[in-house]
């Protein structure tokens, strides 16, 4: 598809993700262009493309109405994603770009990730809501990262009941690890700061 474009070089070609990651012992290329059509194999394979060649950008080829390769793809590392039906010309466009740095979705698919980015906030908005205003206080002191120990001697209270709210903030987050309950709040206070300098 992209052999008779001026100035790009199609260096191997696969028909199976991640073939072509483990196989080539040739220069990295610039741009890998990938067809994600089975989402979880795809995404392994620009995920271990990306180790092996850190500097290669991933362009992902987007089967028509598939919010969850688009998602997934972005989420993996793709600097472009455009439809697996693009042209051959508007493909060859596509790889200039993103070989010269760029990060680029295509203006149909934009309107997904902006609702998704709007969905994703509301339901950080929503969790938080759930938690008592003590539960509020411990995360506000995990993201300092403070040990329980800490979190305890801070707000005049017991280690045990630092530890049970602990549990019930990850429970009620539906998250595992403190790290990430941190991590998500710290998330949702930058997004505060961001709209308020707006």
């Amino acid at each position: 598809m992209l052999e008779s474009e001026n100035g790009i070089q199609v260096m191997a070609e696969t028909e199976s993700g991640g073939t072509t990651t483990i196989t080539w012992t040739g220069a990295p290329p610039d741009v890998a262009v990938m067809s994600v059509l089975a989402v979880r194999p795809s995404i392994q394979a620009i995920s271990q493309l990306q180790a092996r060649w850190p500097g290669t950008r991933v362009l992902a080829l987007i089967p028509p109405a598939n919010e969850e390769a688009l998602f997934a793809s972005i989420r993996a590392g793709a600097s472009g994603c455009v439809p697996a039906d693009v042209s051959a010309s508007e493909l060859a466009h596509v790889v200039r770009s993103v070989a010269a740095g760029q990060s680029l979705i295509d203006p149909v698919m934009i309107a997904a990730v902006i609702e998704e980015v709007r969905r994703r906030r509301q339901t950080i908005e929503d969790k938080l809501v759930r938690l008592s205003l003590g539960e509020q206080r411990v995360l506000g002191q995990l993201v300092q990262g403070q040990t329980n120990r800490e979190i305890a001697q801070q707000l005049g209270t017991s280690l045990a009941t630092v530890k049970k709210r602990v549990s019930s903030i990850l429970s009620k987050l539906e998250m595992r690890r403190r790290a990430e309950a941190a991590a998500y709040l710290a998330q949702q206070q930058l997004s505060s700061e961001g709209s308020n300098d707006t």
